[in-house]
């Protein structure tokens, strides 16, 4: 007799498992380290790159260093030295998140479901190891991700999703496919008027056994 398939958590990856704030942070000290330069000047390399991206959802790490490097090997080897510190990206995980995971992967299969440049999410995911959660099958990263179309063809219907942004709860919403979004509200006490709402992941186990 085969197993019965376990039901799908999906998660959101930047201020859902990984605290993008403090990866900023992380990655600006590291900068300025291994540069020898101030947090000004570092703000205003990565104001520059921005400046050449419509959104911040098109950040790519790898075309940051290039555009910041230009032709200059060596400041580009330095980049690379800080911005592929696996620290940095391990010292951005939430402080619940690893046990959670650990928790929950028992009795559920734990998938993605990000927005962003695909190479780069998986590269935060790989960095902090929290790679090893998750279902190769369920990995969902596209820079559209609340496409209707995205949404009816490759997201497992009937799957719990974990998102930090009200725009992608209320897409999952209205997109017909039972999903179960869940809000997580790392800023506030205010709760999402549709949908259940957790403020950290330490509160979901509870709420998916009620």
């Amino acid at each position: 007799m085969t197993s019965p398939e376990k039901p799908i958590i999906l998660f959101d990856i930047d201020r859902t498992i990984i605290n993008t704030d403090k990866l900023s942070q992380e990655t600006a000290k590291k900068m300025q380290e291994e540069l020898a330069c101030s947090q000004e000047e570092i703000t205003v390399l990565f104001d520059k790159y921005y400046a050449t991206i419509s959104d911040s959802t098109f950040f790519d790490l790898w075309k940051f260093i290039l555009f910041v490097a230009d032709d200059d090997d060596n400041l580009r080897t330095q980049l690379e030295t800080a911005l592929f510190d696996v620290e940095i990206y391990q010292r951005a995980i939430f402080p619940e998140v690893i046990k959670i995971l650990s928790d929950l992967s028992a009795n559920y299969t734990l998938g993605i479901f990000s927005q962003g440049v695909k190479r780069w999410q998986e590269f935060k995911l790989l960095s902090t190891g929290l790679i090893a959660n998750f279902s190769s099958n369920h990995i969902f990263i596209d820079l559209q991700k609340i496409d209707s179309d995205y949404l009816r063809d490759w997201l497992p219907e009937g799957a719990v999703i974990i998102d930090d942004k009200k725009e992608v709860i209320d897409a999952l919403l209205a997109a017909g496919r039972n999903f179960r979004p869940i809000w997580i509200n790392r800023n506030s006490e205010e709760k999402h008027g549709s949908v259940e709402t957790i403020h950290t992941l330490d509160e979901l186990p509870a709420l998916l056994s009620d």
